[in-house]
């Protein structure tokens, strides 16, 4: 049995199975094997696709006309064993897959295999989530090309790799997926580059691996747009070595972006996230939880349901750059707790309902170039940088402001925090004055300008 989805989800391979020869490859179209462009006779138009597999060979090309084709998938996936050739859609050719609760398309191994065009949709959908069953999937595949493909209505992911590696996905569309989006379990060197994913049931795009496996690291994703997601938008569960650059993710039911562990999963580092815009998350926008190390940078957040960044990162290491928070229904700006090591810079937070920065039991925090703005508007505290029950705290220019008719951020300083020194402090309120307050110490707090 092959692993799908989330950790104990199962595949079963049960028919629709295309061992495709070694021979030289041929250039074929399903329409020369009987298949129907106006979505009927499935039974037919499945074999067709099955003979046109075998008919190609393993490094051939299979044409997809224009129209219509209806897949019959309720046994199981149409399942094509080592082909490394070129699958193509031509026009606006669609499958219309019969089942939303089995698979669509699988390729089990199989080396340079490209898919070009793709494009399906179940015109029976589920209406709840089945991680299980992927419209398109790959297994064990390396050095394969997903381009300009099209999922729609998928019960589980849209695009999932398993255990392959040297992968990439580009100028992809996932709509409506019941599951995940883009998902890549175990896959090393996985890459995706222009991708949209609308409306998927669960996460946006998954950068997934399993503990105690190895060799599955390195990861990459370009240009990408999450508009919402039943749980996170960008998810890293233990794999380690990505990057995810220029992304967007608008209402996410959990974090929008994530770097951390899951079940099962490993614990990630050199994760990176930069160039991107978070709006209205329901939860977190950045959220980390247990991650070996992790860093953000150039990124704006609007409206969290929640804390805009938390970091929960026990011996690891948390490094921030120009991070952007502003305004939120509750919690705080940025929440750091129990974590190795936080480095942040050039970084603000305006009108987070609670503390604008709280450094708590990090056991060594350096923090530069910290501005809050009309925080701690829910906080009785009235914190705006707070440090407190860590090891060493490094802080210096750091600027609070409040220009409401009642202040309400207004508190900076340190408790139960063993040593350090907290400098340069610019004070712009309009109509109270910055309380300091020092019940650490060994911390020295500087001149107030």
């Amino acid at each position: 049995m092959l692993s799908f989805g989330r950790p104990n989800c199962k595949f079963i391979l049960l028919c629709c199975t295309v061992f495709v020869a070694s021979a030289s490859g041929q250039t074929v179209s399903v329409a020369s094997y009987g298949a129907s462009t106006n979505g009927t006779n499935a039974a037919a138009t499945t074999a067709a696709f099955r003979s046109a597999f075998a008919a190609a060979g393993a490094s051939g090309k299979v044409l997809v006309p224009p129209g219509t084709y209806a897949i019959d998938n309720s046994g199981g996936p149409l399942t094509i064993n080592n082909f490394q050739g070129e699958f193509k859609f031509e026009g606006r050719a669609v499958l219309a897959f019969s089942s939303g609760v089995q698979g669509g398309v699988l390729f089990n191994s199989g080396t340079g295999l490209r898919v070009i065009g793709f494009h399906s949709t179940y015109p029976n959908p589920l209406s709840s989530a089945l991680p299980s069953a992927p419209s398109l999937a790959f297994s064990r595949t390396s050095n394969t090309f997903v381009d300009d493909a099209m999922v729609e209505n998928s019960s589980g992911p849209g695009i999932y790799f398993n255990g392959s590696q040297n992968v990439k996905v580009a100028n992809v569309s996932i709509l409506n997926s019941r599951a995940q989006g883009i998902q890549f379990v175990d896959s090393a060197n996985s890459e995706v580059v222009n991708a949209t994913i609308q409306n998927a049931g669960l996460e946006g795009i998954v950068f997934q691996a399993t503990s105690g496996t190895s060799g599955v690291d390195g990861g990459h994703g370009t240009n990408l747009t999450v508009n919402g997601a039943g749980s996170r938008g960008i998810a890293v569960y233990g794999q380690s070595n990505v990057t995810v650059s220029g992304f967007t993710v608008y209402s996410s039911d959990s974090s929008s972006i994530f770097c951390g562990t899951a079940p099962t999963t490993a614990s990630p580092a050199n994760v990176l996230f930069q160039g991107g815009v978070i709006e209205s998350p329901r939860v977190f926008g950045i959220e980390v939880n247990n991650a070996q190390s992790c860093g953000f940078a150039n990124i704006q957040v609007n409206a969290p349901g929640d804390r805009a960044v938390s970091g929960v990162a026990p011996g690891g290491t948390l490094d921030f750059r120009n991070i952007r928070v502003t305004g939120g229904s509750s919690g705080d700006g940025f929440n750091f707790s129990n974590t190795g090591t936080v480095r942040i810079s050039d970084s603000s937070a305006e009108r987070s309902p609670g503390y604008g920065f709280v450094f708590d039991n990090v056991q060594s925090t350096v923090a530069t170039g910290l501005t809050t703005y009309n925080v701690s508007s829910q906080n009785a505290l009235h914190r705006a940088i707070w440090f407190q029950n860590g090891a060493s705290a490094i802080a210096y220019d750091l600027t609070i402001i409040d220009d409401q008719s009642s202040a309400t951020g207004f508190i900076i300083g340190s408790s139960g925090v063993t040593s350090g020194s907290i400098m340069n402090i610019s004070s712009k309120i309009s109509r109270s004055a910055l309380s300091v307050q020092n019940r650490s110490a060994g911390v020295k707090i500087g001149t107030i300008n």
